[in-house]
């Protein structure tokens, strides 16, 4: 019954830092729900994603260093690939939780999670819910005469 969970934290630049901390500390208390035996390690992803723990029992994110990792992008399918490869050869249940605001190539990650499904590696994923930044606009109603 022991499990092997990695999760894959969203760490690009539309992803701002106090969310960061808010996705790295919901790590931290989803692992206070571990098993005796569990193991769980952090793929950090932007444009390209990197191992920042490898599995562990003793899981404790630090605040992530960025410097090197390019973030101008959300590259969530190599996020998963990154996170995969942390699994192979692992004998326990295998879960992946990435934690994104969704913004990527949802056709790449979607068929790199039914490829990773089709290995029997969960993919669970925790959407985070962003707030409009100040030069955001959102447009309620639009008047225009007839033409």
């Amino acid at each position: 019954d022991e499990r092997a969970v990695v999760f894959a934290v969203d760490v690009s630049e539309s992803v701002p830092p106090q969310d960061r901390r808010r996705l790295l500390d919901w790590t931290r208390r989803a692992w206070a729900a571990r098993r005796p035996g569990d193991q769980a390690g952090l793929v950090l992803f932007g444009s390209r994603a990197r191992v920042d723990l490898p599995l562990t029992e003793s899981f404790d994110p630090a605040e992530p260093s960025l410097e090197g990792l390019p973030r101008d992008r959300t590259a969530i399918d190599q996020a998963l690939r990154t996170a995969a490869g942390l699994l192979r050869g692992v004998e326990a249940e295998r879960q992946i939780v990435l934690l994104s605001d969704g913004n990527g190539d949802a056709t790449r990650a979607s068929r790199e999670a039914m490829a990773l499904a089709s290995t029997g590696v969960q993919v669970t994923t925790v959407a985070l819910e962003l707030v409009p930044s100040p030069r955001e606009v959102l447009v309620g109603d639009v008047v225009a005469p007839p033409l």
